[in-house]
């Protein structure tokens, strides 16, 4: 067996080793992946209720369980701390790691804020809060849960089981009472009459992947467990657990109340409505206060456990010398990586200062970079460590090679399509996260050496670039990639999201603000026009839409020659090292 691939890594030294429950880890999970229904509503009725229950049957049988079965493989055979990041590095080597911990931990420290900032705005609505009041609220909120995490593990657990299951035992009531009061058919009708299905799919799914993302998070946290192997047993709970808070309380609640159209977290239809409108008055008239303070727990909860979850992702890289050092630093008694912990609590606080929208574009492109690494870093793994070479107790996915298989591919066909279904400025603004990855590692390469200072004879820096061995032909690969990416989003887009290319002129500008009218835009909004009509200086600048596709389109070059140049000076300085 290979030592390298199956020996833990150093990753996990000086953490406090924690035992935790069964029970404890499924909640983290499901905290870490859902918390509640909450932004459900939207979905109803912006993507229609027949789509949005297909979506939500749908995706966790083609992405969000295959993805668990595979973190429960991974994580049982390698529990590591830092798993998503351990992974890719023992399948594909240093500089793959570096992507996928990067590109997840960046995605988490930005996520995160969203779930702090939704607890806050319950709040200012529920208590008529100024800005400035609500952003003390948002700052106390992640001040109680930083200080939490750097208490401990266990008592992080037992937060988090606390409060998923009063979301679990909120959503279940709402599920009961309206399954007594089914109404209308909850499929009806699949898409709004004024969208088509592209449209309706390219907006759920999105929303759908982020239901059933983070399956992987807690692997983040195997080094500081006695016994990791509770993960892939606590997954089997969760993960049908998940499915149920989103689905049954959904198909039931859109049943009995019916006006799809009139969903909505800000002044329409909820999961409250429900209680509000079948209990008797005494006990409904205040329960929009009670599901307030769900929403605010379930978001909390949410929140403390992705600290625990999203500070190690520095923690580990710092640990292989692939960022600041003191990001490795352990507390003597808590056992917790402290300043790993207080850099998001910051990082948190000054992100509630802005609009979230901007940054979550690059969110959702890097994360699911992330988890494909993951899935192709499970392929290689079988491999490289089978199945009868490891330990009897090792979780493994049973459906045979073939359907191992199945179950990595599947879900990267779902994150490819999801890739150009966002929209095009989620596209770019992805690529922008993504290309983010090569420029950090490069960054803290030539500083911090990586993991030759700890291995120099596996791990040699090439004297030239002050890089690792083979690490321009990786870049060079990366950049491959996005020259790809980017040439199927050039010639896809336009084609997709054509005839909606008004919506990306800036706010509330009315169509003849741009010097034409309505008929002329709309004929200019059809199709690849767009580019035609960029080159002959028909729109000018203002031409948001066909200025995005030309960034792509000349994305693809640029990429490609940066990669052939970086390709080919490799190669020369390998002769260079192996003539000296």
């Amino acid at each position: 067996m290979d030592n390298n691939v199956t020996l833990n890594s150093a990753a996990g030294v000086g953490l406090k080793k924690t035992k935790m429950g069964l029970l404890t880890v499924a909640f983290m999970i499901f905290n870490l992946c859902a918390g509640g229904c909450f932004g459900i509503e939207e979905m109803v009725s912006g993507v229609g209720p027949g789509m949005t229950l297909a979506l939500l049957l749908v995706i966790p049988v083609i992405y969000g369980y295959p993805i668990g079965l595979m973190c429960a493989e991974l994580g049982s055979a390698i529990p590591d701390e830092g798993g998503f990041y351990e992974w890719p590095k023992k399948a594909f080597g240093e500089f793959w790691g570096f992507q996928a911990g990067w590109w997840r931990t960046i995605a988490t420290y930005i996520d995160n804020t969203l779930y702090v900032i939704l607890a806050g705005t319950y709040v200012m609505y529920a208590f008529n809060l100024t800005p400035m009041q609500g952003y003390m609220v948002k700052v106390a909120c992640i001040t109680v849960f930083i200080v939490i995490n750097l208490v401990g593990l266990k008592e992080v657990g037992v937060m988090s089981s606390v409060l998923a299951t009063l979301v679990l035992v909120a959503f279940t009531t709402v599920a009961i009472v309206a399954l007594f009061h089914l109404n209308v058919n909850p499929v009806d009708p699949f898409i709004p009459p004024d969208s088509s299905v592209t449209e309706s799919l390219g907006t759920g799914l999105a929303i759908a992947m982020w239901c059933y993302c983070g399956y992987e998070s807690m692997s983040s946290l195997a080094g500081e467990m006695e016994n990791p192997q509770v993960i892939p047993k606590a997954l089997v709970i969760a993960i049908p657990a998940i499915a149920f808070i989103y689905i049954f309380p959904t198909i039931t609640s859109v049943s009995a109340i019916g006006h799809w159209d009139e969903w909505a977290v800000d002044g329409g239809y909820t999961y409250a409505t429900v209680l509000e409108t079948f209990l008797p008055a005494a006990i409904g008239g205040g329960i929009a206060i009670v599901f307030a303070f769900v929403a605010v727990a379930a978001n909390l909860g949410i929140y403390n456990s992705y600290v625990a979850s999203g500070s190690r992702g520095f923690f580990v890289l710092a640990k292989d010398n692939l960022c600041p050092r003191f990001l490795a630093k352990v507390g003597k008694r808590s056992g917790v990586p402290y300043f790993a912990v207080i850099l998001m609590g910051i990082t948190n606080a000054i992100l509630c200062l802005f609009a979230f929208e901007a940054v979550v574009v690059i969110d959702v492109f890097v994360y699911m970079f992330s988890q494909a690494l993951t899935q192709f870093a499970g392929i290689k793994l079988r491999r490289m460590i089978p199945v009868a070479e490891r330990p009897k107790e090792t979780f493994r996915i049973p459906f045979g090679e073939k359907g191992f298989v199945a179950v990595a591919i599947v879900p990267l066909i779902v994150i490819a399509v999801a890739l150009y279904i966002n929209g095009t400025d989620y596209f770019i603004g992805g690529i922008i996260g993504v290309v983010s990855g090569p420029i950090a590692y490069i960054v803290f390469k030539r500083i911090y050496k990586g993991l030759y200072v700890n291995d120099p004879v596996n791990h040699p820096i090439n004297p030239r670039t002050k890089l690792g061995v083979g690490d321009l032909k990786h870049i060079s690969n990366m950049l491959f990639i996005i020259a790809a990416i980017a040439l199927v989003g050039a010639f896809f887009l336009p084609f997709y999201e054509g005839s909606w290319a008004n919506g990306y002129v800036s706010d509330m500008a009315e169509v003849t603000d741009y010097g034409y009218t309505e008929d002329e835009w709309t004929t200019l909004a059809n199709g690849d026009i767009w580019i035609k009509g960029y080159y002959e200086g028909i729109y000018g600048p203002k031409d948001i839409f066909g200025t995005m596709i030309l960034a792509i389109r000349l994305t693809v070059p640029i990429a490609a020659v940066a990669g052939i140049i970086l390709r080919l000076y490799d190669r020369r300085t390998r002769k260079a090292l192996e003539v000296a």
